[in-house]
């Protein structure tokens, strides 16, 4: 039984996360007419420099975050103009357009995967936490997954409260 409900539980938690993923895509793909399927490669320099920060100088990784979000936000406001942002008026039609912009896309995806593989290698790595383990491994990924999906959740309820009492509501594109 304790076998089942540990199924029950990971799948709500992976079917929670692609569904993040897809309101992500959708909402960038619905503002801005890009899809740019590359973000989740920047999340994960993001952590594997977390991790390195931690390793060789002994960083709290809490810090480290607060070091290299920046770092990223600069190297995503460099990237995006000069790979993803093309002109639509250059192409034929929009769909020639979309093509091109998501083309650029997997090829940033596949030089960052490709960078990542090369400089931190294949293999698992972790930071040891004082976080207090629980029995069941469903319950010790209901206390460390969920946090994202309740976050995401609570800045998506925000943005539809700020959208309903601004004028954004009747910006073409914005509601």
């Amino acid at each position: 039984m304790n076998g089942l409900v540990d199924i029950i539980i990971t799948g709500l938690i992976i079917g929670g996360i692609y569904a993040l993923i897809a309101v992500g895509l959708s909402l960038q793909y619905g503002v801005g007419r890009v899809l740019n399927v590359s973000h989740g490669e920047f999340i994960l320099v993001g952590a594997l420099s977390t991790y390195s920060l931690y390793r060789d100088f002994g960083i709290s990784p809490l810090l480290a975050i607060v070091i290299i979000t920046p770092v990223l936000f600069i190297i995503g406001f460099w990237t995006r103009p000069d790979l993803i942002q093309f002109h639509p008026q250059d192409f034929g039609h929009a769909e020639a357009f979309c093509r091109a912009v998501l083309l650029a896309s997997f090829g940033l995806l596949f030089i960052v995967q490709n960078l990542m593989l090369f400089t931190w290698g294949a293999e698992s790595k972790a930071i040891p936490t004082s976080i207090p383990r629980f029995r069941s491994s469903a319950a010790c990924m209901v206390s460390t997954a969920c946090l994202p999906w309740e976050w995401q959740w609570g800045q998506r309820h925000l943005l539809c409260v700020h959208q309903k009492h601004t004028a954004w509501q009747s910006h073409p594109r914005g509601g």
